[in-house]
């Protein structure tokens, strides 16, 4: 049985699945230690799973060259409940990645997650999945 709707802690408002018009990218970060005596460790994303999500914009964002400086959150990605995901897992959304600061499963019912999220940056510049 699919849910239809799920009602949120907001007035009158409740996430459906028909809302979900945003396909977003679940990344898992590995980082990999340095080799013996070496200094600098290498990390990889690997892409999870592509899902369909509901955007939900929060805050402006303050960018120093490319970078978003600040770690609130800046956007809230509703998606259907997925139990293997974590805050170490990031979102890719339109060539930008956005770190998980939380995963919440919405009213305990493994029907609806909320993620939320800071906007980091650009996928191309490597300072933005530090």
């Amino acid at each position: 049985i699919m849910p239809k709707c799920i009602t949120i802690k907001k007035p009158n408002r409740a996430v459906c699945s028909g809302d979900m018009r945003d396909k977003i990218v679940i990344q898992v970060r590995t980082i990999t230690t340095p080799a013996a005596g070496g200094v600098d460790f290498t990390e990889a994303f690997s892409a999870d799973a592509t899902v369909w999500s509901m955007l939900e914009t929060k805050l402006g964002v303050e960018i120093f060259d490319g970078t978003n400086l600040k770690g609130v959150a800046t956007h809230y990605f509703y998606i259907r409940y997925r139990a293997d995901l974590t805050a170490e897992s990031w979102v890719k959304f339109n060539s930008k990645y956005y770190d998980i600061l939380d995963v919440q499963n919405l009213e305990e019912r493994n029907e609806f997650m909320l993620l939320r999220c800071a906007l980091r940056g650009t996928t191309t510049n490597p300072a933005n999945y530090a």
